[in-house]
């Protein structure tokens, strides 16, 4: 099996049990934020496109500054998650991201960097099937009070999805 292949089902079977832990969770977060969506809606098969792969980018973190993004994401039908990798100034931080897609092609989730406290974000973001640009906004949840800030990443290669479409743009697999 090649090396990103692994990586690619690795990072999908911690997304499941990432989602899963999170589902059974309990505890219920603030209400009073606002990149919360309403749930999502729940895509058919049939119509989802392949958002699987890597990408890479730039952020905006306030109060960080600007710095390069990498994501590597594995998706599941309507869940996808895996890390990212941000570089502003010296810092290099690695979050876990966890995202549900709902319809045309729009995203909402969690981020979580590991730290103490453990610091929680919500995020939502738009793919663009034509420029291949995943762009979002979050702003810190828990753990992490004034953390917010904006990002964008292009898809860069993807990761082979049994009956997910990818658009006809040259984007080569992982």
């Amino acid at each position: 099996m090649k090396k990103t292949s692994l990586y690619a089902a690795l990072t999908l079977a911690f997304a499941g049990l990432f989602l899963a832990a999170c589902a059974g969770a309990g505890g219920t977060p603030p209400a009073s934020t606002a990149l919360q969506q309403t749930s999502p809606q729940i895509v058919p098969d049939a119509a989802l496109r392949n958002l699987s792969g890597q990408y890479g980018g730039t952020i905006i973190d306030k109060p960080g500054g600007m710095g390069k993004l990498s994501a590597s994401l594995a998706q599941y039908k309507s869940a996808m998650g895996g890390s990212f990798r941000a570089k502003i100034g010296t810092s290099t931080k690695g979050y876990l991201v966890a995202f549900s897609i709902s319809t045309g092609n729009t995203l909402g989730g969690t981020i979580i960097f590991a730290k103490t406290p453990t610091c929680t974000l919500i995020t939502s973001s738009k793919y663009d099937t034509k420029t291949l640009m995943l762009s979002g906004k979050y702003k810190a949840l828990n753990g992490c009070t004034g953390e917010s800030g904006t990002y964008a990443v292009k898809q860069k290669c993807y990761y082979v999805l049994n009956g997910a479409i990818r658009p006809e743009n040259g984007l080569k697999q992982c």
